[in-house]
């Protein structure tokens, strides 16, 4: 019975802590596109990175409001739950983490488009 109760802590503390990234993505996307109106934003998919160690993919989707269009956004950025980075390149192949990603899921394409 103590092993069950330690099982559900645990799961509450990382769905606790899940959620607070995913909110904290949102609020780092809204802040920096202040100028217009986010209408949605939404996380699509995480991928969990062998490299760099304690890094995630997050392939998101946003919707907002520029000169009375709707524009829908699709992107990837990466965070450790401390930091959000929008790209890793490697120095030497001069490879994008990001386009790499973005050729394997196909679900997710880095594009912006006018929504109708």
């Amino acid at each position: 019975m103590l092993k069950l109760l330690l099982i559900m802590a645990i799961s509450s503390c990382s769905l606790l802590f899940a959620n607070s990234i995913e909110k904290r993505l949102e609020d780092y996307f809204v802040a920096s596109l202040s100028r217009y109106n986010i209408k949605e934003f939404q996380i699509n998919d995480i991928k969990q990175l062998d490299y760099p160690n304690g890094w995630s993919a997050y392939f998101i989707s946003l919707k907002y409001n520029i000169q009375e269009r709707d524009i829908l956004m699709s992107d990837v950025v990466f965070s450790d739950n401390v930091s959000i980075s929008r790209d890793f390149i490697e120095i030497e192949s001069k490879k994008s983490l990001k386009e790499e990603l973005l050729k394997k899921n196909e679900n997710s394409k880095n594009i912006v488009e006018e929504s109708k």
